[in-house]
């Protein structure tokens, strides 16, 4: 609890500028109860900033205009309105669900198969650093556990340590279909723009971009149709059918 409430230090001080660090599932329960301390003894900064690291690197908030509003109260110090966005927040059902799960559960459950025997995995994700934990706690647990999908990530199916164009490309290869999830940072993330354009280099048409944030689809995936995803909005069951789609382009 000790180290949270430094990191969460470490957040507020540089709230404008940095995310902060990966927040594994483990952290998650200490966190909300973290937040809850700092509720009740009216340090609501300090609160706020434990729901916008989560919110940030592990959990994206079902309530993303709540979020907004603690934002804005944040930094414009309003108190009142801080302590009453934070208490909101600490109601969120799909926040306490998202703890439980992360509590009980700790490993990715992981189909044994791909639904295609044609292939090793349904699909590979490439994407940055900063949508990592909507990735992996979100993207995965959907696909995976509620349509039993077999995915692949770079840090959980390949082998540890530097990639080579060799490595990228057999996982690239062993995928049935490409999820490029886009943000704005992708432009500035080299090796996920080239994961992306071997795979385009390669023939592999059946790419499909999901759209994180509110930010311009590379030129190279222009042609593709994208997801909107913006604000938890996915719509599952489309991914879902294009995922299945063996005929797709």
């Amino acid at each position: 609890m000790g180290e949270l409430a430094y990191w969460v230090h470490f957040y507020e001080v540089t709230f404008k500028k940095l995310y902060p660090p990966t927040c594994t599932r483990k952290c998650a329960k200490p966190m909300i109860e973290l937040a809850n301390l700092y509720l009740k003894k009216k340090h609501y900064s300090s609160a706020s900033c434990c729901l916008a690291y989560l919110n940030h690197c592990f959990l994206n908030l079902e309530d993303q205009h709540a979020y907004e509003e603690l934002k804005i109260a944040c930094e414009k110090d309003v108190t009142k309105n801080k302590e009453q966005v934070c208490r909101r927040l600490l109601q969120d059902q799909h926040l306490t669900k998202s703890v439980e799960i992360a509590a009980e559960n700790d490993r990715r459950v992981v189909p044994p198969q791909a639904s295609s025997t044609s292939y090793k995995y349904d699909f590979f994700v490439c994407h940055t650093q900063k949508t990592s934990g909507w990735v992996h706690y979100r993207l995965l647990t959907k696909l995976e556990r509620i349509y039993n999908l077999k995915g692949c990530t770079e840090e959980h199916d390949t082998i540890p340590g530097h990639l080579s164009k060799e490595d990228i490309s057999k996982a690239l290869f062993e995928s049935s279909k490409i999820l490029v999830v886009v943000s704005e940072d992708m432009q500035n993330d080299e090796h996920c723009r080239h994961t992306y354009k071997q795979a385009l280099a390669e023939q592999k048409h059946n790419i499909i971009p999901i759209l994180w944030e509110n930010c311009e689809v590379p030129e190279e995936l222009s042609r593709c149709e994208t997801l909107d995803a913006i604000n938890n909005s996915c719509d599952w069951e489309k991914l879902v059918c294009k995922l299945k789609d063996s005929d797709q382009t």
